[in-house]
């Protein structure tokens, strides 16, 4: 748990250690998606919000963090894997079912979103699990495991796409507020955020450093 938060620290650095700091963040209108550099304090006036009470609301709510920082690759990959089969692929054929019921405009322009964010997610997925899975299993162990430079700068495209996909259906959610379409399209948004917040902070920097 934070004993402080310097409003000067990156929000990505935050949203990495503050388990429930999305939801907060959200509430306030930060965007901790393109905004994902940047200091608290700026994201904070940009959305017209104090910096001092996000960042105690922030401390207040950090009541289960987890801390990533030492977990071993092979066990990070692991909670991905799980993670894309139990959480992120059904929320992504739920917010699908949900776009095929929308009116004829929207449906389209769901459908074109979601088309996308499926076919780079696992495209995504199944390049960190036939490459970089036995990568991080050798790097555990100590073995030397020369990394793709190219690779992980594909993956981080990847996540850059997925991201700028997302606020694409954020937008659109937004604008179907209250509809099934938008509570699906929302939950899949913090899904794939999720899958992004664990492999950018600790997944692809600790492979880049080998």
């Amino acid at each position: 748990m934070y004993a402080t938060i310097d409003v000067n620290q990156r929000l990505s650095e935050i949203v990495a250690s503050a388990a429930n700091a999305e939801d907060l963040l959200e509430e306030a209108g930060i965007d901790y998606w393109f905004g994902w550099d940047r200091p608290l304090k700026a994201a904070c006036e940009s959305a017209h919000v104090d910096p001092g009470t996000i960042a105690f609301r922030l401390i207040a709510r950090d009541q289960d963090r987890r801390d990533d920082s030492d977990t071993s690759l092979v066990a990070l990959f692991s909670r991905l894997d799980q993670h894309f089969e139990v959480r992120l692929e059904p929320a992504l054929i739920r917010a699908s079912r949900e776009a095929e019921a929308l009116e004829d405009a929207p449906r389209n322009a769901a459908i074109a979103i979601l088309d996308v964010i499926t076919r780079v997610l696992r495209a995504h997925v199944e390049t960190m699990r036939r490459s970089l899975s036995p990568v991080a299993a050798a790097v555990d162990i100590g073995v030397s495991a020369r990394v793709d430079g190219q690779m992980l700068r594909h993956l981080a495209l990847e996540h850059a796409t997925l991201a700028a996909r997302s606020d694409d259906l954020r937008a659109l959610a937004d604008r179907l507020d209250d509809s099934a379409f938008a509570t699906a399209a929302r939950a899949l948004i913090r899904e794939i955020h999720q899958h992004i917040k664990i492999s950018y902070n600790f997944v692809l920097p600790r492979l880049a450093s080998t």
